[in-house]
């Protein structure tokens, strides 16, 4: 008697275990090229011409004229990893700040290109420092000169 419960036993616990396998080989399936979508991903970065801008989840939008950016700079806070914890602050000379946007932003990478490529001097190095921040501080990252101000 006593082997036959345990004989039993060792079959229930192998047909427990193949439907704990199935239930999960399903899970994965489904979830196979899904990926969770990050709060900071729901903002959009918008190049042109003329303006940088950002429209937020729920619809509202700014931006700030590509000629009047005179400071750009990396805030962080010791909020992440739960919260956003990396932000791109934009002034102009009469707005401190003109335009603040979350790190992680979809459209970043081609907004850090920008950067690059419209901002003489742009110091990527303050951006990686930014980047790797865990703090409260700011990295300047790029500051007009008086003649472009």
């Amino acid at each position: 008697m006593r082997q036959l419960l345990s004989t039993l036993g060792v079959a229930l616990a192998a047909i427990l275990a193949w439907i704990l396998f199935v239930l999960l080989r399903i899970l994965w399936w489904h979830m196979r090229g899904k990926r969770p979508q990050l709060l900071e991903s729901l903002f959009r970065v918008t190049i042109t011409d003329n303006e940088l801008s950002v429209q937020a989840p729920d619809g509202t939008s700014s931006a700030v004229a590509w000629a009047d950016i005179t400071v750009v700079k990396i805030r962080t806070t010791s909020a992440g990893p739960l919260e956003p914890d990396v932000f791109w602050v934009f002034e102009t000379r009469d707005q401190h700040p003109a335009l603040v946007l979350v790190g992680g932003s979809t459209g970043e990478q081609d907004m850090i290109t920008a950067l690059n490529e419209r901002l003489p001097g742009f110091n990527n190095k303050m951006v990686i420092k930014g980047m790797g921040s865990t703090s409260d501080k700011e990295f300047v990252c790029w500051q007009a000169t008086t003649s472009r101000a």
